[in-house]
C-alpha cells in the first residue's frame, strides 16, 4: 500500500514550505496525512515516518537497510568529513569500535570532574544583577568544556580560533540548509566560497593540534589522547590523522552546540517558572552538599534530570534525521521503495498525542522514576536510537546536569518581559 502524498509545486516540491517553517510543515503533514506520508523536495521524494514502530524498524530492527546516503546527512559531512556521524557499513562500525572506549563510564567520570571545575570557574566570573544574553554565556562555557575535554585547550589563542572558525562554519551550514542547497559546496555562491575558505582554515588548525600532540604526547586523559591510542580489537587498526580530524569535528558539532541549545531552552523555561527553579535549586544544594563529585551526585538529582529530559522532549536539539532505504521495505504497513529518502523527527514523536498525555504542555515531572514505565522506547529518542545512538549521550547529559545544578545552587534568574525564546537552529543526525 502506498502512503498518502502531499501535493507539491511542480518544480520546487515542498521546498518553499520547508524554508518558511520546517517544524510547522512537518507537523502539518503528520496532522493531515497520519503517521506515514510522502512529500517532494526538488526532484526527491521524502517519506515522513511519525510512529514509534516505524522508527524502531529504521533505527534498530532493520538499521543496515537505512543508510545515511542522503543529501541532508552528506551536507553535514562537508563540515565534519567522513566521521562516525556520516559513514555507514563496515567503515562506521570500525570507527564506532575505536571511539567507544573513550566514552566508558570511568572516562566520563574524569571528564565530569573537568566539567565541574570549569563550571565553577564560569560561575565565579558571571556578572550578577544585570541583564545577560544567556545563549552567549552558555555557549562560551560549553565550548570551553568541549575544547578542554577534547584536546586540553583552555581559552588560549588556538581554542578561540577553533571556536571562531567552527561557529562561522556552522552558521554557513545552517544557511545552506535553509536555502535548500544540500549539494557539495561550489565556488559559484558567495557563502560557499566563504564556507570552503573557512573549512581549509579550520582543518589546518585541527591538523596542527594533532601534529603537535604527535610530537609531544600529553599526559592529560583527554579525548584526543584516547582516540590516538585506540586500537581495533578485531583488526588492530587505528585512526589516521585524517580520521582523527573528522572525529574531532564530529564531536565538536555533537557535543558543543546541541548542549548549548538545550541549556538555553532550560534557562528560558526556568525563568518562566520561578517556583520550579526554586525546587530544583533546593535539590541541587542538597545533592552538592558533599565535598566530592561522582556519578552518584547525578543520581541525587532526579527532579533536575526529569526537567532536562522534558526540555529534550519539547526542544530536541537534533529535531530531525534522514536515511535512505537501500532495499524495499514496509513501514507501518506502507510500501517503501528502494532508494526512498526517509525523514524521522524526534520533534513530532515527542509530541505525538497517541503516546503522550498533554503532549504540548511542559511537565517537569514527566520523567521522574516510574512515570515512563511501559512507554514505547522509540516515542522518545533525543539522542537517536539503536546501534547508531549518539556515542556521547552520557557525556552530554552529565554536562547539562552539572551546569544546571551548580547554576541553580547559587543563582536566581528572571526573564525580561516579554521573554525571548532561544533561536532553534537546524540540526540533523
Amino acid at each position: 500500500m502506498k502512503p498518502p502524498r502531499h501535493p507539491d509545486h511542480f518544480l520546487r516540491g515542498s521546498l518553499s514550505d520547508i524554508q518558511r517553517d520546517p517544524l510547522g510543515f512537518l507537523t502539518y503533514l503528520h496532522r493531515t496525512y497520519g503517521n506515514v506520508s510522502v512529500h517532494r523536495v526538488g526532484p526527491l521524494d521524502y517519506y515522513l515516518i511519525a510512529h514509534p514502530d516505524g522508527i524502531k524498524r529504521i533505527l534498530q530492527d532493520n538499521h543496515p537497510n537505512y543508510t545515511k546516503r542522503v543529501p541532508d546527512i552528506q551536507a553535514v559531512g562537508y563540515l565534519t568529513g567522513p566521521g562516525v556521524l556520516v559513514t555507514d557499513g563496515s567503515d562506521w562500525m570500525r570507527r564506532r569500535r575505536l571511539m567507544q572506549p573513550a566514552f566508558h563510564r570511568d572516562r566520563i567520570h574524569q571528564m565530569m570532574l573537568t566539567m565541574v571545575t570549569l563550571t565553577k570557574d564560569w560561575l565565579s566570573q558571571l556578572p550578577t544583577g544585570t541583564k545577560l544574553n544567556a545563549n552567549t554565556y552558555i555557549t562560551l562555557l560549553t565550548f570551553r568544556i568541549a575544547t578542554m575535554t577534547l584536546f586540553s585547550l583552555d581559552l588560549d589563542e588556538r581554542a578561540r580560533e577553533v571556536m571562531d572558525c567552527f561557529t562561522q562554519l556552522n552558521e554557513l551550514l545552517i544557511r545552506r540548509f535553509r536555502s535548500g542547497r544540500l549539494f557539495r559546496p561550489i565556488p559559484l555562491f558567495k557563502d560557499d566560497r566563504a564556507f570552503l575558505r573557512l573549512l581549509r582554515r579550520f582543518d589546518s588548525i585541527i591538523d596542527g593540534i594533532i601534529a603537535g600532540r604527535r610530537a609531544r604526547p600529553a599526559d592529560s586523559p583527554d579525548l584526543l589522547a584516547m582516540l590516538m591510542s585506540a586500537r581495533d580489537e578485531e583488526d588492530g587498526g587505528f585512526l589516521s590523522d585524517i580520521d582523527l580530524r573528522s572525529e574531532i569535528k564530529t564531536l565538536l558539532l555533537a557535543g558543543f552546540e546541541t548542549t548549548s541549545n538545550a541549556l538555553a531552552w532550560s534557562i528560558f523555561e526556568l525563568g518562566r517558572r520561578p517556583a520550579l527553579a526554586d525546587a530544583l535549586a533546593r535539590e541541587a544544594r542538597q545533592a552538592l552538599a558533599t565535598q566530592s563529585f561522582s556519578h552518584e551526585t547525578l543520581v541525587r538529582l532526579p527532579q533536575l534530570r526529569s526537567f532536562f529530559e522534558e526540555i529534550l522532549r519539547l526542544y530536541p536539539p537534533a529535531w530531525y534525521t534522514a536515511r535512505r532505504a537501500e532495499k524495499a521495505d514496509q513501514l507501518c504497513g506502507y510500501d517503501i521503495p528502494a532508494g526512498a529518502r526517509i525523514i524521522v523527527s524526534p520533534f513530532l514523536l515527542h509530541r505525538h498525542p497517541d503516546f503522550w498525555t498533554s503532549p504540548n504542555d511542559f511537565d517537569a515531572t514527566r520523567f521522574l522514576p516510574g512515570r515512563r514505565d511501559g512507554a514505547h522506547r522509540f516515542s522518545y529518542f533525543p539522542f537517536g536510537g539503536g546501534p547508531r545512538q549518539c556515542i556521547g549521550n552520557q557525556f552530554g547529559m552529565a554536562e547539562a546536569l552539572i551546569i544546571l545544578a551548580y547554576f541553580l545552587k547559587d543563582f536566581k534568574l528572571s526573564l525580561p518581559a516579554p521573554p525571548a525564546p532561544p533561536a532553534q537552529n537546524q540540526q540533523t543526525r
